[in-house]
């Protein structure tokens, strides 16, 4: 069973009063120390029998990814750490601001992980001038985070039954998926919040006006047909 659901869908689109002139809305999370499988054989299902795997496995060691989402199209960013700390989660920060340097800048949902609070990140985040505009969910709900909902679905999609001969394979495989996944499956995550469906609980009234899940950001909409254009891999072979 599944437990992610699509976003509600607007009946019309935004008129241009109803484009709120904030930045995009981002949430991070990472996968640590994802442990890169090998099992031999893997028998895939066929009619009458069942998908069989070996129990025992060769551990070719662990790499750490971070996950980057578009809150209002559901698309997402994947990149690798070397280790997942702060000294080595600041450059792909700076990499993804470089890369998305149109944008006025990112509200950046995260939960309160120990790269994320540390003293050099906040230093980063202050130093970007307003661009990044870091906001913190609560202890103890990482279910308020929507990219826990996201790696939950580009798992299931992409990295569960799969048997990688090394790491290097397992960095083609799911470079070559998550664009694969934002053309096949990308969509909104709907939220549950206490207090109405507001973002508001994580982002300053002054700085974005009261708005729902299903407002607009013209932001999200270029980042959108952006990523749109990025289509899956021209080999089938994952």
């Amino acid at each position: 069973m599944r437990l992610w659901k699509r976003g509600r869908l607007r009946e019309r689109p935004p008129s241009n009063d109803e484009v709120w002139q904030v930045p995009c809305v981002f949430r991070v999370e990472e996968i640590p120390t994802f442990q890169v499988l090998e099992r031999e054989p893997i028998r895939r299902a066929v009619p009458g029998l069942t998908e069989q795997q070996e129990f025992d496995y060769t551990r070719h060691g662990t790499v750490n990814l971070l996950a980057f989402l578009v809150v209002h199209s559901g698309l997402m960013e994947l990149a690798f750490l070397a280790s997942n700390d702060a000294k080595h989660h600041q450059p792909e920060l700076e990499l993804f601001r470089r890369q998305h340097k149109e944008l006025r800048g990112v509200f950046l949902i995260q939960d309160g992980g120990p790269s994320h609070v540390a003293a050099s990140t906040r230093n980063y985040f202050t130093d970007s001038q307003g661009w990044w505009r870091p906001r913190h969910t609560p202890a103890n709900a990482s279910w308020l985070n929507q990219a826990e909902i996201l790696i939950h679905a580009f798992k299931h999609y992409y990295l569960k039954r799969v048997s990688w001969k090394s790491q290097e394979e397992f960095k083609t495989h799911v470079l070559a998926s998550w664009p694969e996944y934002n053309h096949r499956y990308a969509h909104p995550f709907e939220s549950v919040a206490f207090e109405g469906d507001s973002v508001e609980l994580f982002v300053d009234e002054q700085e974005l006006r009261r708005v729902d899940d299903n407002d607009y950001d013209e932001n999200a909409a270029d980042y959108h047909q952006q990523m749109e254009n990025v289509g899956p891999p021209e080999s089938d072979e994952w």
